[in-house]
């Protein structure tokens, strides 16, 4: 419609972006994290009917959030220490639980829970500096407390990976040839 309306400023947004943010369809909420470049990071939801603002987790140091449409599992990746941890909560997010710890220099970025929640797409980031598209089973992740993975895509970088509706494929972009390419991955397929 071309209509905006201001809802909150953010203080201190990250320097390349305002905020990690994640939706709920199903819950009509929005999820976002404050306080992104001084202090400690909050995590905030806001109701987009009422406009209701709550915080879920203050001074979490928590970003890259993702929200499972149909379960409403929060995912996310929590820094401490020179560390990275992924870390998940149920709703309605009493407590966010601690799953893995990488190793300093490894990294999880840009993550995408699929939207029945059984399916975690991310950015892996290693110490040597290469970047990969990977998948892992949310299940596995929880039980085990691993992250055992499935390599999707490693060639210019791949990024932002976003599930279609069905949870069956995963679009990503990739600089393959000098420019932002669009990828879709079918998990069915494996193509």
């Amino acid at each position: 419609t071309g209509i905006s309306e201001d809802i909150e400023t953010l203080p201190t947004p990250i320097l390349h972006q305002v905020a990690s943010t994640a939706f709920s369809s199903t819950k009509n909420r929005f999820y976002y994290t404050t306080n992104n470049n001084q202090l400690y990071r909050d995590i905030r939801s806001l109701h987009l009917a009422t406009e209701d603002k709550d915080l879920l987790f203050q001074d979490f140091r928590t970003g890259a959030l993702t929200v499972a449409d149909k379960t409403n599992e929060m995912w996310g990746v929590q820094h401490s220490g020179g560390s990275a941890s992924l870390v998940y909560s149920k709703y309605p997010y009493q407590k966010m639980n601690g799953i893995v710890t990488f190793k300093v220099g490894e990294e999880l970025t840009q993550l995408a829970v699929s939207p029945n929640g059984d399916k975690l797409a991310a950015v892996l980031h290693l110490s040597n500096g290469s970047q990969s598209l990977v998948v892992a089973d949310a299940k596995t992740i929880l039980s085990e407390n691993k992250f055992q993975f499935d390599e999707i895509y490693t060639k210019g970088s791949p990024e932002n990976p976003s599930w279609t509706n069905e949870g069956s494929k995963i679009y990503f972009n990739a600089f393959t040839n000098g420019v932002s390419n669009i990828y879709c991955f079918d998990l069915n397929a494996q193509t």
